[in-house]
Order: structure tokens, then sequence, then C-alpha cells
């Protein structure tokens, strides 16, 4: 199993919204999502719910033939953070 990104989107998203998808990967690695869920505005893709930077951040991905994870993108999640937010730390 492998986390795979677009190292182009990487560095767009480092650069607009100060994420970095390198970093969330560790996260994901070492501790694990705080959750998964569905995505409800794309069929057949989930979401990694993960404490990054002190704030819930939403990770969509699929997964492959391989079963690897592919990370679509990564966004601070307000909703989220409602839900999940309280009981993690940095």
């Amino acid at each position: 199993m492998e986390i795979i990104y677009d190292k182009n989107k990487a560095e767009k998203l480092l650069r607009e919204r100060n994420i970095d998808l390198q970093e969330i990967e560790g996260i994901l690695l070492a501790n694990g999502p705080v959750a998964v869920i569905r995505n409800p505005a794309r069929r057949g893709q989930k979401i990694f719910l993960v404490y990054y930077k002190g704030y819930i951040h939403a990770v969509p991905f699929v997964r492959d033939a391989e079963r690897n994870y592919i990370i679509k993108t990564a966004y601070r999640s307000r909703k989220y953070n409602k839900i999940y937010g309280d009981n993690n730390e940095t």
C-alpha cells in the first residue's frame, strides 16, 4: 500500500493554501486518519479526515487496482472540525 498524489498539485496546495501533502502523507502513515468517510459529492470517493496544523483537513482519495491511496486534494474543513476537532492534538 502506498499513498500517491500529483506533485504539481502538491506544490500548488503548498503555495496557495499552505497545505503540505507530504506532511499529510506522514501523518497518515504514522498515526492514520481521525476518520474515513464517504465523499457526499463524489461517488466512489472517500475522505480522510486528518488533524493537521491544529485543524481538521479533508483529504479526498480513491483506491487504485493495487490498493494504493490516490489523494486528490486537501482542504481545511470547518464542518468536520466542529465534529472531530475538539479531541485532537497537533
